[in-house]
């Protein structure tokens, strides 16, 4: 896969690259307005992968990796729990809980990618495939909806409800952010976790990859 240096569709004026001395590398801290990137270019958003690597402090509200909205206010999103620590994939405000969990500071390898099938439940028209993995472990869950996804665009480091004027950010770092357009196989996660995880000392360590 290849690099390109990150593409915005909002600045997010108080944003900062700062250095980690104890890694010896550049890392982008969440602090500021949002920070949206659209990940796709096409009508709609049927199948695709977002990967990052993540170093999450304590807090007393839900840790938001990230999430992606649609013109339809649609919703997918991965946060972690504050009060069990465990990663959540968020569907139009359906939290569906993966089993997996991050109770230290340390980096981590995070991905999220799916893709859409038929849906086998009478009350919902629509269904995605979803693929987690968190450092070597994968697992998979499936997701209802009644409408698909359409031009999704996602907000790095925090949840935004602009209805009711809350904000849920990521108290940590963020490096080395990873979208496509494809669902990523088990094997192809795992390459990408190898990637990542080789590339230090970037001066701009949030890269898109196409």
């Amino acid at each position: 896969f290849s690099h390109s240096e990150r593409e915005t569709i909002y600045f997010d004026k108080d944003s900062q690259f700062t250095y980690d001395a104890e890694n010896k590398r550049y890392v982008y801290l969440c602090d500021g307005q949002e920070l949206v990137y659209k990940l796709s270019e096409d009508e709609h958003s049927n199948n695709g992968l977002i990967a990052l690597k993540v170093k999450m402090s304590d807090s007393i509200y839900d840790n938001y990796i990230f999430q992606c909205k649609d013109e339809n206010n649609n919703t997918l999103g991965l946060f972690r729990s504050y009060s069990d620590k465990k990663i959540y994939v968020e569907v139009n405000g359906t939290h569906i809980s993966t089993g997996l969990s991050i109770e230290d500071n340390n980096w981590h390898f995070i991905a999220l990618t799916w893709s859409k099938i038929v849906s086998s439940s009478s009350l919902y028209a629509y269904a995605y495939s979803l693929r987690i993995q968190l450092d070597d472990d994968i697992i998979s869950r499936n997701s209802y909806v009644n409408s698909i996804y359409g031009n999704l665009m996602v907000s790095l480091g925090r949840q935004y409800d602009y209805f009711n004027e809350t904000c849920l950010p990521l108290y940590g770092y963020i490096e080395m952010l990873i979208t496509g357009n494809s669902y990523a196989a088990n094997a192809t996660l795992t390459v990408l976790k190898e990637k990542i995880s080789s590339f230090v000392g970037f001066g701009n360590s949030i890269k898109k990859a196409i």
